[in-house]
């Protein structure tokens, strides 16, 4: 089978956000090429590709812990996707590497999700939602992929208007089998329109009491900043059934609990706060 890695011409859309938003990319708009890695020349069928992102908060004057609510991305060309979507996957790490340096290993993945892209998503930014906690003075990467295709195609967009940050591609079938700076490997102007959100204001953001991280965890949680009144935490689950959990230093373990979805309450001197947490 051949495989080129080919240039796809994409069109242009903007789009605000209603969300507290931060964004490596100079504009919103969907303009240029993006480059992917396809398995043939004539009909458009996808090989894997990652593509990346990497957040230093400090640079957007984010010094505490950073709430992310969700991410968006954008996608300009699908194929054969009807009636249930190409799977496209995001994927959320944090890090104290300097990416891509030692990705994966030194990478912890504290939110991921799976969109289904339908024609409808065209030319449109995808809002994902997530809930994650970025811990103070930890990068923040953001991946959106998808896997080989027999018989589909899906292209992520970009533009060319600037960026104040490098985007990345991986793939395995292209032989990049670590992620890489696109214009280092000659395909300038392909700047990945991805964005993360937060529900909260910048200052809500550093007011914050309580972080709970990595979330969705495996069952050992953490708190980032807490002024937590009582050494307990309550556990809620989507019943409304409440348990009550030990604090031991600054973590609870949740590794009894069954995989799903749960609201953890912590007593702080401003109040309750809630936090919706996802054993995994």
């Amino acid at each position: 089978m051949k495989t080129n890695l080919l240039l796809i011409a994409i069109s242009m859309f903007a789009m605000s956000a209603q969300a507290q938003r931060i964004s490596q990319s100079l504009s919103q708009e969907f303009q240029q090429e993006t480059v992917s890695c396809l398995d043939d020349e004539t009909v458009l069928k996808s090989n894997d590709n990652s593509y990346y992102r990497s957040f230093d908060l400090s640079t957007f004057g984010i010094t505490t812990a950073y709430h992310v609510s969700g991410v968006e991305f954008g996608v300009t060309f699908v194929s054969n996707v009807e009636p249930n979507g190409y799977p496209v996957f995001v994927n959320l790490y944090t890090t104290d590497a300097q990416f891509p340096n030692e990705f994966p290993q030194s990478y912890e993945l504290v939110a991921t999700d799976t969109v289904r892209v339908l024609f409808r998503h065209v030319n449109r930014l995808i809002h994902v939602p997530l809930n994650a906690v970025v811990p103070v003075g930890k990068k923040l990467i953001m991946e959106v992929g998808y896997d080989k295709s027999e018989d589909a195609a899906v292209i992520i967009a970009s533009n060319s208007a600037g960026e104040t940050g490098p985007s990345f591609i991986k793939s395995t079938m292209c032989q990049i089998d670590t992620p890489v700076n696109i214009t280092a490997i000659g395909f300038e102007g392909n700047h990945l329109v991805f964005n993360v959100l937060s529900t909260l204001s910048a200052s809500d953001v550093k007011a914050s009491a309580v972080a709970v991280y990595p979330n969705p965890s495996t069952g050992l949680f953490k708190l980032e900043k807490a002024n937590v009144l009582h050494q307990e935490v309550e556990v809620l689950d989507v019943s409304g059934k409440r348990a009550t959990m030990p604090l031991l230093g600054n973590s609870f373990d949740l590794s009894s609990f069954a995989a799903g979805i749960y609201t953890v309450q912590f007593q702080t001197s401003t109040g309750i706060v809630n936090q919706k947490i996802i054993k995994i």
